[in-house]
């Protein structure tokens, strides 16, 4: 996997920041911002169904969001 560097649309307190998605923690906390704050684009660039599923139990992210993907996410578990 790749170290992506985070857009700052994204995660706009720390410019220049980078997620090395090979490590579960740091894609973790990535998946946490592209859900809280991306758009459909970011999401379909950068998450990956099958690492979102694993990583469900584990990221934390507002009740809004989290019962809106909770359907498709248990779905596939």
């Amino acid at each position: 996997m790749a170290t992506v560097r985070v857009p700052l649309h994204l995660e706009w307190s720390t410019p220049d920041r980078t997620a090395r998605l090979s490590d579960r923690h740091e894609r973790g906390r990535f998946y946490e911002i592209v859900l809280r704050e991306g758009g459909p684009t970011d999401i379909l660039t950068y998450i990956d169904g099958a690492l979102l599923v694993d990583l469900w139990p584990d990221i934390v992210v507002p009740k809004d969001i989290r019962n809106a993907w909770a359907p498709v996410v248990e779905a596939r578990a």
